[in-house]
């Protein structure tokens, strides 16, 4: 969606969960915005039996650290500096998408107040014995919140315990962004709503295959050599007697387009990001305000945050940052040309 510069930069968090995100909320800045959107926007799983082994992080988790970071996101929003110098770190500048999102990921993670993160691996190995690298832990961190919803939504006080701000709390999140089509079966295939009906950019890849991924990983989380490991290096507990529990979670941040209306699903959320996907110029047509002319197709890299385009006198321009280059002009294309393209790309994958 591509929206004009009208907005009061507030976050979409209401009453403790995240709001569907509002394509005018949200901070100004390219970056800011895009890092605002990884924390804020609805996650694309629901717990449910066939997500239950992934754990699902629920949107509460998001919402508290979003409303907790108020403050910090509007300065970065007047000054992003900090956030510019970051992704501009030679291990961390890409244009790839998914690298870019694991960055911003990483950011909020290491340096959000909310957190008050002490320790921070990403992309942990983990060996075991003989057998060499058995799998890799996307992000393991030890942080000590005091905001009281932060902790809650965290699981910060074991139950049982007194609320401690400030106590230690050992984590581990799968957290990726993801795009993936829903595919209608066909007569005798899988159900509708299936997770393996939800298919990626990349041979073989599905939604099921994903959660199959975060699943794995977090059993080798709940090892106790990793739990062990993490809370001798990470919270520094030299208690040989003591373990800490180490919290995993996954997340899918993404969209998930449709061809028509979306059917129930048992493990997509009610609030995951849609979007629609056409095979013909009708299909785009049903799909946008009858009188609509031209289209507008978006850069891989403004691909995260809904786009604010900010007016200038020449029109509207993409917002430019040092990841993404100068401001490039907003083209139009025909409705005519979408329409050849459209039917050439029917011709070389049909249906």
């Amino acid at each position: 969606m591509i929206t004009a510069e009208q907005s009061n930069g507030q976050s979409a968090v209401h009453d403790g969960q995240l709001a569907h995100i509002d394509p005018t909320a949200g901070p100004r800045n390219k970056l800011v915005r895009d890092l605002w959107w990884m924390m804020a926007s609805p996650g694309m799983l629901r717990e449910t039996d066939a997500t239950s082994a992934a754990r699902p992080l629920h949107d509460a988790v998001g919402a508290s650290i979003v409303g907790a970071s108020q403050g910090w996101l509007a300065r970065l929003d007047e000054d992003p500096s900090e956030l510019e110098a970051y992704l501009a770190a030679p291990s961390r500048r890409s244009t790839r998408l998914g690298f870019y999102a694991q960055s911003l990921v990483e950011f909020w993670i290491e340096r959000c107040p909310a957190l008050r993160t002490t320790q921070l691996r990403c992309g942990q190995q983990l060996r075991r014995g003989q057998r060499g690298v058995v799998g890799s832990l996307k992000y393991v961190f030890c942080c000590a919140p005091t905001d009281e919803a932060v902790r809650a939504s965290l699981g910060c006080d074991p139950p049982g315990t007194a609320p401690a701000p400030g106590r230690r709390c050992l984590l581990h999140w799968e957290l990726s962004i993801k795009f993936f089509v829903y595919v209608a079966p066909p007569q005798g295939a899988l159900p509708a709503g299936a997770a393996a009906r939800y298919v990626g950019p990349f041979l073989h890849e599905n939604l099921d295959a994903r959660v199959a991924t975060s699943a794995r990983k977090l059993r080798l989380s709940a090892e106790a050599d990793v739990r062990k490991w993490a809370t001798r290096t990470l919270a520094k507990v030299e208690q040989d007697d003591r373990c800490l529990d180490l919290r995993a979670h996954s997340a899918l941040r993404g969209f998930v387009f449709y061809d028509r209306a979306a059917p129930e699903s048992s493990v997509l959320s009610g609030d995951h990001a849609k979007g629609w996907v056409a095979r013909d110029i009708c299909g785009v047509r049903a799909a946008v305000p009858a009188d609509t002319t031209h289209f507008v197709i978006l850069p891989k890299s403004h691909w995260l945050a809904p786009c604010r385009l900010p007016k200038t006198e020449n029109g509207y321009l993409l917002p430019a940052c040092e990841l993404v280059g100068a401001p490039e002009p907003l083209r139009a294309v025909a409705a005519a040309h979408l329409a050849a393209e459209l039917a050439r790309l029917a011709e070389r994958c049909p249906a």
